[in-house]
């Protein structure tokens, strides 16, 4: 699963996608069980950090330079950063995903009411 990520990690680096990471009514373990140098690294979850070429430069393989677009193999292109969704409550999200994802506590939060979707 971790070289699954990091395979689709990389190619949100490669073309400048954002990375979105959908956590629905879950907490995933990521902080426990996913993030691991190297291959999903834990700074993905801190924008600061994971933009930092000298962080995800370690998870970009040889293999992955050979159709890399560009005149820079292995620089993330523009464009290409990371947020977090759920459908916890800000209460529930403080609860739940404390635990489970690395930088939790650096994260911007923006609750949105569902109800202002209904008028």
């Amino acid at each position: 699963m971790q070289e699954a990520l990091r395979k689709r990690m990389v190619a949100g680096m490669k073309f400048g996608q954002p990375l979105h990471i959908s956590m629905s009514n879950s907490a995933v373990a990521f902080k426990s069980k996913f993030c691991a140098e190297g291959l999903f690294p834990p700074e993905i979850f801190k924008n600061e950090l994971f933009l930092k070429e000298e962080i995800y430069r370690k998870s970009v393989r040889d293999s992955d330079l050979v159709d890399w677009p560009g005149a820079f193999k292995g620089r993330m292109k523009e464009g290409c950063y990371s947020f977090v969704t759920t459908d916890f409550t800000l209460a529930s999200a403080r609860e739940h995903l404390a635990e489970a994802l690395p930088f939790f506590e650096d994260m911007a939060i923006i609750e949105v009411d569902p109800a202002c979707f209904n008028k």
